[in-house]
């Protein structure tokens, strides 16, 4: 009977929290702010294109503006998509440099405004690490009201960095492996943290498919900003 009674308590006391987080990496394009449309503007004001793309030319293009491919692979690309080779270095230059003065047309993805005032107000450290400009993703900040709940900004990470530039902010004593998640839309966010040790989460309102960022094995997927905000335990 004692021993019973036992097994009764502890089936009833509450499940402990394993994953206990402080510090949240944040991914910038596809994680807090939808930029792709604007992308998408400069590409028609470039190119003159009067029909838009549709739903393959625009991947296509996603993953040239976002620097997902490299070589060989973006002239392939840059003939599915109707444009002279030649035009690729200029599309790339002018495009970055239009983006400059219309961060204040990029809009945040769902819910994810309230969830970065959330963990700050929850006493998390909220840092940002992307391949967009610093400079951008500040203009996006101040034009949110939000400058004052991020701790740290680290742009223009290369492709195939990122994991490379974790690893500094852990040397440097900023981020620490056991209470540290990194966030992110694509399979590389989810890879450069398991290449850095560190937890992640997957989200799935981005530019990647939930299948494409499983594949990475993230240590959470989630598909809204409550489920994150979860998650990291907000």
């Amino acid at each position: 009977m004692a021993s019973l009674v036992r097994l009764l308590r502890r089936r009833r006391k509450p499940k402990e929290r394993q994953d206990k987080y402080k510090i949240v990496v944040l991914d910038f394009d596809g994680t807090i702010a939808d930029t792709f449309p604007v992308i998408i503007d400069i590409f028609h004001g470039i190119t003159r294109r009067k029909v838009a793309l549709d739903a393959d030319e625009q991947n296509l293009f996603r993953r040239v503006a976002f620097g997902q491919v490299k070589g060989r692979e973006i002239l392939r690309h840059a003939t599915a998509l109707h444009i002279d080779y030649w035009r690729i270095p200029f599309l790339f230059v002018l495009t970055r440099e239009l983006l400059k003065g219309r961060m204040d047309r990029v809009r945040p993805m769902p819910g994810m405004h309230e969830a970065i005032k959330i963990l700050h107000e929850k006493g998390f450290t909220v840092l940002i690490l992307s391949a967009n400009s610093e400079r951008n993703i500040r203009k996006f900040l101040k034009h949110e009201h939000l400058n004052s709940y991020v701790d740290g900004v680290y742009g223009s990470v290369r492709v195939g960095r990122k994991a490379k530039r974790l690893r500094q902010l852990m040397q440097a004593d900023i981020v620490h492996p056991k209470d540290t998640c990194c966030v992110g839309d694509e399979g590389r966010d989810i890879a450069a943290a398991n290449v850095a040790g560190l937890k992640s989460i997957a989200v799935t309102w981005g530019y990647n498919s939930e299948e494409q960022l499983v594949e990475q094995r993230p240590t959470h997927v989630v598909k809204t900003a409550s489920q994150l905000l979860e998650i990291l335990g907000a």
